[in-house]
């Protein structure tokens, strides 16, 4: 990270859809990329000239009650989840969920001061 005061970076935007392959394909299309990951539940579209990936995944009802219409999040990768949760707490935000998605792969959702959710992640093993 060039920002030593920087918690983390931005990875991702995250969709949770009601049909994550049509909004996939309709991302897929529009930006003129590929899938680079497809999982039971999650979509991945190349970077393409950006850094940033796109995800999309089923909505989970939970998720709507919680948060409602939201359903674009930010995925943040850091070095250390503990390090960078504490530092996102002081900053005043709240645990929201400690998600296991993979074996070993671990995500935290945040929400920040207005109840936004957003994610801190590991960066992604390289036998993906």
């Amino acid at each position: 990270m060039s920002n030593k005061n920087a918690v983390g970076w931005l990875r991702g935007v995250i969709y949770d859809c009601r049909d994550h392959r049509a909004v996939c394909d309709f991302y897929r299309r529009l930006l003129g990329v590929e899938i680079q990951d497809e999982q039971e539940g999650w979509l991945e579209l190349a970077p393409g000239s950006s850094s940033v990936i796109m995800g999309f995944c089923p909505v989970d009802p939970s998720r709507l009650e919680r948060v409602g219409n939201q359903r674009v999040r930010i995925d943040i990768e850091v070095e250390d989840l503990d390090v960078a949760g504490a530092e996102a707490l002081a900053l005043g935000a709240t645990l929201v969920e400690v998600v296991h998605v993979r074996p070993d792969e671990e995500h935290r959702i945040y929400a920040d001061p207005e109840g936004n959710e957003f994610n801190l992640v590991l960066p992604i093993p390289d036998n993906r």
